[in-house]
């Protein structure tokens, strides 16, 4: 870059013209040679030096401006400007384009090319007018010569509006009448009215109808009609009017209006019917009433043909009967049938009637052929001395005759038969008795009129009582069973002898039922094996009988078998109990006192779960039973008494049980444990607590303000049920054969709207039962129905009713008196190899590994090998040990505050919804920071779904920590989540 220096004091040295300084008028900006001192007008360009001479053309069309020429000192100004020399001409109108002195002046107002008159241009497009002489509205068009000039050009000519006179429309056909134009109806007047070129055509005003009359006999059809000024040609008429002018057949010229009917199968006369009221080619037909082809000589018509029920021959003599006409065979009858005029004549069927001389209504082969004679009643009556009967075996007998009954009479045939006693009525009944024993066979019956041999003889009316086997003497109706190994007793057989179900040996145990019955062993006849039995080992089968012959291990003397049904049928209790005293569970603990229990074959309570019970008065005592800590537990029976510590009734003699916490619900005991209040972190430790979700159990620490009562167990199928059976909708009834079954085991399949309406009955019922007021804890509506619908109706921890335990009240119980969450102390965990780890990242988690340890507060400041011997299993139902199925409940050992399933059998429903974050930015529950008291979860609107805690009997070990956590929807039950209730204890100081 390169500076310029003025140095004042040396002013001749630098030409001021080369000086580059603004508004220096010496310099040549635009290099055109001229300066601003020299005369340039613009030296910023170096095309314009002098000013320019310019018209204005604001329409820029070429015409400017007359007077607007301006001096402009620019190539091209703003504007429309046109350079002197330049311009087209003048514009007389330099606003509008369209005019200047080079425009047409077409038709629009305007003196479009300046000349001073407007609208005095032509071309094709300025319109034409024709001469309209008649004034009809149409002018007369142009005429050409032959050599193409215009014939009549004065009717015509060019411009933008018409004279008098004319009219744009050239299309008039004839200018001297107004009437005939284009667009004008045509009528009958012989011209062109419409301008077409034909006159008079098709459809003119005053056209006539006209139809042919192609035979020529004064009548013309209406099916071809024609409509115009004149006839078609001459054999063409007025189209007739009315059916009586118009020719049915314009074929024929004897059919027409007037022509005369004739029996042709044609209408002849033209009026719609075929040989009506004919007068040429009659018949005469007979009326034929009863169809048999003659008619009544007395009822004729004529007809061009005979109608249904006349014919064309008469001669009937009577037209009601149609076996009656002159072709009819004569029969006897009193009539004259075929109509010769004689009743009966040579009739066809003649009675033959037989000679009777006794008179017995039966004759002799004599005959006689007549029509026989009637009575007044019309009965038949034969000729005297003959009968209409044959076959009289003895004509001077009246009591002989095929008529009478056989007799027992040696030497008369009373029948005519030819047996004197075959078939005899007086006969006798015998029916065989083969074993004399009285009775007789009914398949082998005669009846005779003398006594046979080995038969006896019945009265069949009396329906007597026959002999089922006729072969043995002692099997008659109504004789004595006993226990011989066949059927007795005839009244018992159905036909096949079939022996007594009691005195077959079904299971083959050699013992038969014989219920009640004799037995003798020299009267046995049945299975050979069961006799033998008999007499060799000397039992009197008549005492000890088999109590159950369908199964072979029950019998008299039989050895018992610990499956929870009787075998041995001495025993005394036998059908009074369901199972041996042995094999019942008299305390309810689950086992009963006898040997070799199976699991698989046991049939017996499906409570039982084992047995060798030293103690079956005592429900604490049994096989590996655990002597239990301090408990709130008030079923216990810590003193071994056999009687529980704390009754219903408030007598016991162990002071730390509140009977004033227990209920009695509709005949269920609900039990509760008192749960002191104090403080909690709930959540996990991160990296320590193997199967820990990070996401959503942050450690945050709570505080409780007041104690409460918790279930000691879960709410059981019982309890709910004793509910459902107060009002609608029974459980047990919509869930049988679910996942378990019993009153002792937990409910599930729950909406937490349902269980949120069970606490409220609970409060109803404690209320009624203590005279107690305490809150309904939830609002419900559709109450005690299946479309149940809750809602809290106040803060849980201000409601002095039952509901459901909070999130964090549920982890507080489930912890115990250890701050562990699942762990035991310190973190450590055990693994399979029998180690300890701090990160038990080897640890097994399936349905198969029993050896997970938990603190759980059952031994705490315990070492970790004391706590091996402490594992799920002994804790908590879960897919390692519960079948698949939940349990009874108090089965499993209870934690420091006496409570029971904590971890496993069914999860549990708590009162809290959950929906964002457990510490406000991770988790599904909202709880505030660490120190919070009384803290639930969040109950905002959009929060709709409710938390589910502890592990199910279906859940891997992992999943049953105190720490983890589940959502449900509100509405929807959960086939393996249970519940179990709580109640607040307000402090005295509150």
């Amino acid at each position: 870059m390169f500076f310029w220096y003025l140095q004042a004091c040396l002013p001749d040295l630098v030409d001021p013209a080369q000086v580059k300084v603004l508004d220096n008028p010496y310099h040549d900006w635009d290099g055109d040679g001229v300066s601003d001192l020299d005369g340039d007008c613009d030296d910023n360009n170096p095309d314009i030096v002098e000013p320019r001479e310019y018209y204005k053309d604001t329409d820029g069309d070429g015409f400017v401006e007359r007077y607007s020429l301006q001096s402009i000192c620019s190539s091209d100004p703003e504007g429309n400007w046109v350079l002197l020399g330049q311009q087209l001409g003048f514009d007389c109108d330099d606003e509008n384009a369209l005019v200047n002195p080079a425009a047409f002046d077409s038709c629009n107002g305007l003196d479009d090319d300046c000349n001073g008159t407007v609208d005095d241009g032509k071309d094709e497009t300025t319109p034409w007018w024709y001469r309209d002489a008649d004034g009809d509205g149409h002018g007369q068009p142009i005429v050409y010569a032959e050599d193409g000039t215009i014939e009549n050009d004065g009717f015509a000519y060019q411009g933008c509006e018409p004279v008098d006179g004319y009219v744009g429309d050239n299309t008039d056909c004839d200018d001297a009448d107004s009437l005939n134009y284009p667009s004008n109806s045509e009528v009958c007047d012989g011209q062109d009215n419409n301008c077409n070129g034909t006159t008079d055509e098709l459809g003119a005003l005053g056209s006539q109808s006209w139809s042919p009359d192609l035979d020529g006999d004064g009548f013309a059809t209406n099916e071809t009609i024609v409509i115009q000024c004149e006839p078609p040609n001459v054999n063409w008429m007025g189209t007739p009017e009315g059916t009586d002018h118009v020719d049915c057949d314009d074929s024929d010229a004897l059919v027409s209006p007037v022509g005369i009917e004739d029996c042709n199968g044609a209408d002849d006369n033209c009026d719609g019917l075929i040989d009506n009221e004919a007068q040429i080619g009659l018949l005469t037909c007979y009326l034929d009433r009863d169809g048999d082809g003659f008619g009544d000589d007395l009822s004729t018509s004529e007809v061009c043909s005979c109608p249904l029920g006349s014919v064309l021959v008469g001669g009937d003599c009577d037209d009601t009967s149609a076996s009656v006409s002159p072709n009819a065979a004569e029969v006897c009858n009193g009539a004259d049938d075929n109509c010769d005029g004689v009743d009966d004549n040579q009739a066809i069927d003649p009675t033959v009637y037989y000679q009777d001389v006794d008179g017995d209504g039966y004759g002799t082969s004599v005959t006689y052929l007549s029509c026989p004679d009637t009575d007044s009643a019309g009965n038949s009556i034969p000729p005297s001395g003959y009968a209409t009967m044959t076959g009289d075996c003895d004509d001077n007998l009246v009591a002989v005759n095929p008529g009478q009954p056989e007799l027992c009479t040696l030497l008369i045939d009373e029948n005519c038969d030819g047996k004197n006693v075959l078939g005899a009525v007086d006969y006798l009944t015998y029916w065989a008795d083969a074993d004399s024993d009285g009775f007789g066979n009914s398949n082998n019956q005669l009846e005779v009129c003398t006594s046979p041999v080995g038969y006896i003889e019945v009265d069949p009316i009396a329906l007597p009582l026959e002999d089922c086997d006729d072969a043995d003497d002692s099997t008659f109706p109504s004789a004595t069973e006993i226990c011989n190994g066949k059927l007795d007793d005839c009244l018992l057989d159905d036909g096949t002898l079939t022996v007594p179900s009691d005195e077959v040996d079904v299971d083959e145990d050699t013992f038969l039922d014989c219920d009640g019955k004799v037995f003798d062993p020299t009267l046995w006849v049945g299975d050979v094996a069961v006799l033998t039995a008999f007499v060799s080992d000397g039992v009197d089968r008549d005492v000890y009988r088999d109590c159950d012959d369908a199964d072979p291990t029950v019998f008299p003397f039989a050895l018992e078998i610990c499956d929870g049904l009787f075998q041995d049928c001495t025993d005394t209790e036998w059908g009074v109990f369901a199972s041996p005293a042995l094999e019942r569970d008299d305390d309810g603990d689950g086992f009963v006192e006898c040997q070799g229990f199976d699991v698989s074959t046991w049939q017996g309570d499906s409570a039982v779960i084992e047995g060798l019970d030293c103690d079956d008065a005592n429900s604490t005592t049994y096989p590996d039973a655990v002597t239990l800590p301090d408990t709130n537990e008030c079923f216990a029976d810590d003193n071994l008494d056999g009687i529980a510590d704390c009754a219903l009734d408030g007598t016991g003699g162990w002071s730390d049980c509140d009977p004033e916490a227990m209920l009695d619900f509709f005949g269920q005991q609900i039990d509760f444990a008192l749960i002191p209040a104090g403080t909690v972190t709930v959540g996990s430790v991160g990296g320590v607590e193997y199967g820990r979700k990070s996401g959503n159990e942050t450690q945050v620490t709570v505080s409780f303000s007041q104690d409460w009562y918790a279930m000691t167990a879960e709410v059981t199928q019982g309890m709910y049920e004793a509910a459902s059976e107060q009002h609608e909708g029974i459980w047990k009834e919509q869930h049988e054969g679910f996942i378990g079954f019993g009153n002792d085991k937990p409910v599930y399949w729950m909406s937490w709207y349902k269980i949120a309406d069970f606490a409220n009955q609970v409060t109803l019922r404690h209320n009624l039962v203590k005279s107690d007021s305490l809150d309904l804890c939830d609002t419900c509506t559709d109450s005690n129905t299946v479309d149940v619908v809750c809602e809290e109706s106040m803060n849980p921890y201000q409601c002095t009713g039952y509901r459901l335990p909070t999130y964090t009240e549920w982890e507080y119980m489930a912890h115990g008196d250890s701050e562990d969450a699942f762990w035991t102390p310190d973190g450590i965990g055990y693994v399979p190899d029998g180690t300890y780890s701090l990160n038990p990242i080897n640890a097994v988690d399936d349905c198969i590994d029993t050896s997970w340890v938990f603190d759980d507060g059952l031994l705490a400041n315990s070492t970790p090998q004391d706590l091996s011997s402490y594992t799920l299993a002994d804790i908590a139902w879960y897919c390692a040990n519960s079948g698949g199925e939940v349990q009874p409940i108090r089965q499993k050992n209870p934690n420091f505050y006496g409570l029971y399933d904590m971890h496993g059998n069914v999860q549990e429903w708590t009162h809290d919804y959950v929906s964002g974050g457990q510490t406000g930015t991770d988790g599904w529950l909202t709880l505030t920071q660490n120190g919070s008291v009384d803290i639930s979860g969040d109950a905002s609107p959009s929060a709709v779904y409710r938390n589910v805690k502890g592990g199910n009997y279906g859940m891997s070990a992992r999943n049953s920590r105190i720490a983890t956590f589940g959502r449900r929807a509100a509405e929807g039950p959960n086939m393996s989540t249970g519940f179990r209730l709580v109640r607040s204890v307000p402090n005295p100081t509150q």
